[in-house]
């Protein structure tokens, strides 16, 4: 009877994870059609256009320290970048290794004390240039006179 029981729930389980799987499969076939059907309409530049846009609303809500802001202009950057993915055919799990490689490799560069360096690099480019650069909005570079 135990044994009967213990097939029941473990065969629930299983096919209850594989209805959830089935459905998320489902739920990401549509989100590619969706994300596809964005990106084909508007066209690869325009998207790539926009993605510079929505870039540029995260650093504004970031420096305004407006939290809803912040992930709501993250979203909007993240549809764009999922788009070009889709769009690309680039695999999720692709992305998820590049990312933690790119996550260690950041970590043994702290440890390193490399960023410190970099810095200090930076710090005495700073002493010699004739003035300070900003960059605007536009992605234009203008000079600053330091007074």
């Amino acid at each position: 009877m135990i044994e009967i029981i213990y097939f029941i729930i473990n065969t629930t389980i299983l096919l209850g994870g594989f209805v959830c799987f089935i459905t998320i499969k489902m739920q990401n076939k549509k989100r590619k059609d969706n994300l596809l059907k964005i990106i084909n309409s508007f066209g690869v530049i325009p998207q790539i256009e926009k993605l510079k846009e929505e870039v540029w609303e995260v650093i504004d809500a970031i420096y305004n320290k407006e939290r809803k802001d912040i992930a709501e202009e993250i979203a909007d950057v993240k549809v764009v970048l999922e788009q070009l993915q889709v769009f690309y055919e680039i695999p999720e799990e692709a992305i998820e290794e590049i990312k933690d490689k790119k996550i260690k490799r950041t970590l043994e560069r702290i440890e390193s004390r490399y960023y410190e360096k970099e810095q200090n690099k930076n710090a005495a480019y700073e002493k010699v240039a004739p003035a300070k650069e900003e960059v605007n909005k536009n992605n234009e570079i203008k000079n600053i006179k330091e007074e």
